[in-house]
C-alpha cells in the first residue's frame, strides 16, 4: 500500500465543519437567551407601568389631595396596602414610593433615584410614583436597587 498525501484530509474537513456548526449553535442559543431576558424585562416594565397608572387613576378618581403642603399622601391605608401587595406579587422584590420630587432622574448617575425632594425644596416638585424591583441579570451591579419606573402624577407647586 502506498500512502497518499490526502490521507486523513476528509477527517480534518469533517472536524472543522463540526466545529463551525457548534459555534453557530452556541451563538444561536446565546441570541435566544438574550431575547428571553429582554422579553422578561419588558413584561416587568409593562406590569410596573400598569401598577403606577392604576394608582394614579385611583388617586384622580377619588379626588385625593396631591400634597400641596408637602404633607404625606392622604388615602385609605387599606387601599395603599392592597396596592403595595400587588407590587410585591407582580414584581420580584417589588418596591414603591409616592412622593414629591423635582428631579427623579439623576443626571450624574444616568438613572432614576429613590431620593425625594431635598429639605430646602419641600413640597415644590410634582407628585411622582416610583416603582422598582430586583433584576436577576443585574443583581450584582450598582443599578440593582434603583427605580425602574417613575410616573409624574400631579403638577409642581410654585
Amino acid at each position: 500500500m502506498t500512502a497518499s498525501a490526502n490521507d486523513g484530509f476528509s477527517l480534518i474537513e469533517v472536524l472543522v465543519s463540526v466545529f463551525v456548526l457548534t459555534v453557530g449553535v452556541l451563538a444561536s442559543s446565546a441570541l435566544h437567551l438574550t431575547a428571553l431576558q429582554t422579553a422578561q424585562h419588558s413584561a416587568l416594565q409593562t406590569r410596573a407601568l400598569h401598577l403606577a397608572v392604576d394608582l394614579a387613576e385611583h388617586m384622580q378618581s377619588h379626588a385625593m389631595p396631591l400634597m400641596p403642603e408637602g404633607e404625606g399622601l392622604v388615602f385609605d391605608t387599606g387601599e395603599a396596602g392592597e396596592w403595595l401587595q400587588r407590587i410585591g406579587r407582580e414584581l420580584p422584590d417589588g418596591r414603591a414610593l409616592v412622593c414629591r420630587d423635582a428631579s427623579p432622574w439623576n443626571e450624574a448617575g444616568g438613572r432614576l433615584t429613590w431620593d425625594c425632594l431635598p429639605d430646602g425644596m419641600h413640597g415644590e416638585g410634582p407628585l411622582v410614583i416610583k416603582i422598582g424591583w430586583r433584576d436577576r441579570a443585574q443583581a450584582d451591579s450598582s443599578t440593582a436597587d434603583v427605580p425602574r419606573v417613575a410616573l409624574a402624577v400631579g403638577p409642581a407647586y410654585p
